[in-house]
């Protein structure tokens, strides 16, 4: 009230102040003193004078109080008064505001076995002691107190139940003085209790009495709400809901924390005169609280989680009711969450608090090919398949390389194609596997290195056959390359190749990238790239020797197959044109996840690299089992006819002789 008078209940306690200012000590007027002895040791009862410490509050009437216009309310008569801060010398008392047990309706009392400990179980009683859990509360201390009536009247039961005495006036406080001047009822910002040091807000609002047809402003109606009670719900709310978490804040900076499902405190009680050091207790040590914004909270494994959401919202600018990814630390791997944030607030008042709800993501299975999936086993079977597939053409090839047949195929720069077949298929492991940094480089140099170490071969074979029997200028002049000088060739096309990967390795590396789809709640891991530069390079570099390829054995499609494997060369180049272009026309036309990329590439490779090694070996192997057989027919024959001419000379020879000898 505006005399001072405070009556609280905060269960399971109560608390009253008589009425009354700061008052010197060294000519205490007639009403004070009776507040003179009313102050209590909290641990054991010990009675002792009410005096001010340095730098505690006090209030001080102007004019002798008399009445003056509310500042928010001209129709309104307020008293003036200052709030001071006490300094030693002035050596000023207080009208002590105290602390009583009370019964289950409420009243003060320290009859043994009547005091109630638990507000929300009346019947658990208990007895009213000290601090020190042993010395019974027992207080009877006369004067004319206005609890017992006033107007002079003694009593002894002014004090009866009270245990601890704190230096409190209503009215330098925050949610009193704004309530005042405002003349209105309102929300207060969130603030520390003076009794509990716990966070809360109040709602107060203004009462009048109507004297001489004045409306005097008498004081103000408040009720507490604890931040306590929220953060209680919000724990027990959401402790079992599927990683859910929510945080509850104040709107501006430094956003404040009002409450989170974790449980974490929002404030700390911290000495004074140390910030970081705790205060174990507020009644004997000079304590305040510190608030706790979202970056100060830590005891609950989630509360960084949170406080990396709320960072990641305000770096956005707060949107409201969009989802946004943040992650649990900034580790390779570590969990992430998408978090929603909508501001809750009460129009022309201080509330306006942001709530941020926070949940888990779920890691896509399909962003990597890991053991237990099926297209494990399909990868696996691919290129493993295609790796011995290819290795036996090569064995059946390279065995029979002295044989007419396969000489005269350029067995060398074939044998180096079809090697190039194996490495490839076995460069299709490389996408087993978690994403990360040193799989995403592998796999770019693994895959786009070994095509040009198997095309080469390739191209330089059928760029040789056309300039020895296919270009105009061969048609007139005789021209020889050797196989060491077309291994020479194949040299520029390596050298290109890891130039392009060096530099984009460099520049623009590919590294595993996580990102989070908002929208499904998905986390993604996959290899990526800033920029497309590379793809597009690769793109146009490997499609080009292809192209080149195709070009150059079209054009020695009709050349004699005595001079070559042209029809093979042809056959096996265009094959994998056709796959390279489906490949990529399906991988950027088509919505795949990773995963079904590598399948795709890893089907696309066992294609290519085996169809086209089949082209080359099982035609040899055809024409050699033909050429076989027609020796082994060609020997029958002339076999069949030496026997015949043999069969026929024993048969005619005699006649003849016979005729000769007649003639003769």
């Amino acid at each position: 009230m505006e005399d001072g008078t405070f009556l609280g209940y905060f269960a399971p306690f109560g608390t009253y102040r008589e009425p009354g200012d700061g008052f010197r000590m060294q000519n205490v007027p007639a009403k004070y003193k009776k507040f003179l002895g009313t102050c209590v040791d909290p641990y054991n009862g010990t009675q002792k004078n009410c005096i001010q410490e340095d730098g505690f509050d006090y209030i001080e009437c102007i004019d002798d109080c008399v009445l003056e216009p509310c500042h928010g309310d001209a129709d309104s008569w307020c008293l003036p008064y200052q709030h001071k801060k006490a300094i030693s010398e002035d050596d000023l008392g207080f009208v002590p505001r105290t602390y009583y047990c009370i019964d289950e309706i409420g009243t003060f009392t320290e009859e043994q076995g009547a005091v109630i400990s638990d507000v929300f179980d009346t019947s658990s009683r208990t007895t009213c002691y000290f601090g020190d859990n042993v010395t019974p509360v027992n207080r009877t201390i006369s004067g004319d107190f206005l609890y017992c009536g006033g107007d002079g009247e003694i009593c002894d039961g002014t004090f009866v139940g009270g245990y601890r005495s704190r230096n409190y006036d209503p009215r330098w406080r925050t949610w009193y003085k704004e309530t005042k001047d405002y003349q209105k009822s309102m929300w207060s910002k969130p603030y520390p209790f003076f009794s509990t040091f716990e966070i809360g807000i109040t709602y107060s609002t203004p009462f009048y009495s109507i004297e001489d047809d004045k409306k005097i402003f008498k004081g103000v109606l408040a009720v507490d709400y604890s931040f306590e009670v929220l953060r209680a719900f919000l724990k027990e709310a959401y402790s079992d809901k599927d990683g859910i978490s929510v945080l509850i804040c104040e709107e501006s900076n430094p956003y404040y924390v009002i409450g989170s499902s974790t449980g974490t405190k929002a404030a700390k009680t911290v000495l004074l005169s140390d910030l970081l050091t705790p205060c174990k207790d507020s009644s004997s040590q000079k304590c305040t609280v510190v608030r706790s914004a979202p970056n100060d909270l830590s005891e609950h494994p989630m509360d960084i989680t949170l406080a990396r959401a709320h960072s990641s919202h305000k770096q956005e600018g707060f949107p409201s009711g969009t989802w946004i990814s943040s992650k649990e630390s900034d580790d390779f791997g570590s969990r992430a969450f998408i978090s929603v944030s909508f501001v809750f607030e009460i129009p022309n008042e201080n509330l306006r608090w942001r709530i941020l709800t926070v949940m888990p993501t779920e890691k896509v299975a399909m962003d990597s090919v890991t053991t237990g999936s099926t297209l494990f086993v399909v990868l696996i079977a691919a290129g493993l398949l295609g790796a011995l597939m290819c290795t036996a053409l090569f064995l059946a090839y390279y065995r029979r390389r002295f044989n007419y047949a396969v000489m005269v195929s350029d067995w060398r720069f074939t044998s180096a194609f079809i090697i190039g077949c194996v490495a490839l298929n076995g460069s299709t492991f490389f996408l087993l596997g978690e994403s990360t940094d040193v799989m995403c480089m592998l796999r770019v140099w693994s895959f786009h290195y070994l095509i040009i170490a198997t095309l080469s071969p390739l191209l330089v074979k059928v760029w040789r056959i056309y300039q020895l029997v296919g270009s105009s200028a061969s048609r007139f002049r005789r021209h020889t390359i050797s196989h060491t000088k077309l291994a020479l060739f194949m040299l520029p096309f390596h050298f290109v190749q890891l130039a392009i990967l060096t530099i984009f390795s460099f520049i623009d590396p590919p590294k595993a990238k996580e990102w989070i789809d908002s929208s499904s709640n998905f986390h993604h891991v996959t290899c990526a790239q800033n920029n497309r530069a590379f793809r597009i390079t690769e793109l146009i570099f490997e499609g080009s020797l292809v192209l080149i390829g195709c070009i150059l054995a079209y054009k020695s499609r009709k050349l004699d197959p005595r001079f070559g494997e042209t029809k093979q060369i042809l056959f096996s180049i265009y094959n994998i044109c056709f796959i390279g272009v489906l490949t990529v026309l399906v991988s950027n036309l088509t919505d795949l996840e990773e995963a079904q990329t590598f399948v795709l590439q890893a089907i696309a490779i066992f294609w290519a690299t085996v169809i086209s090694s089949c082209a080359f070996v099982l035609s040899r192997l055809i024409e050699i089992k033909r050429s076989n057989a027609f020796r082994s027919n060609t020997s029958t024959t002339n076999l069949q006819q030496n026997e015949i001419s043999g069969d026929l000379s024993f048969r005619i020879n005699p006649p003849q002789q016979s005729v000769v000898s007649e003639k003769l």
